[in-house]
C-alpha cells in the first residue's frame, strides 16, 4: 500500500493525473467536495456487493486495503525527498 499511497500522491496528484474506474472517481468527489470521506462512501456499494457475491473475507480483505491506502495518502508527507 506504500507504493500505491506514494504513486498516487507524489505522482500522479501533483501532475494532474487521476486513475480510472471506482478510485479515480473517488479522487474526482473528493477533490470537488473537499471531503476526504468520499473515497470510502463512494467505494460501500461495491463492498456490499462483494460481501454477497464473494463472502465476509473478500469484503474484510478490501476494507483493509482501503484503510491502509487513506492512511497511507494521509500519513506520509509527499514528495519524501
Amino acid at each position: 500500500m506504500f507504493s500505491a499511497a506514494l504513486g498516487l500522491k507524489g505522482f500522479r496528484l501533483p501532475k494532474g493525473l487521476i486513475g480510472g474506474e471506482i478510485t479515480g472517481l473517488s479522487w474526482v468527489s473528493s477533490s470537488v467536495s473537499g471531503a476526504f470521506w468520499s473515497l470510502l462512501v463512494i467505494q460501500v456499494p461495491f463492498l456490499v456487493l462483494g460481501y454477497s457475491s464473494l463472502g465476509q473475507k473478500f469484503a474484510l480483505r478490501t476494507l483493509e486495503t482501503l484503510w491502509a491506502l487513506a492512511g497511507g495518502i494521509s500519513s506520509f508527507p509527499y514528495p519524501l525527498a
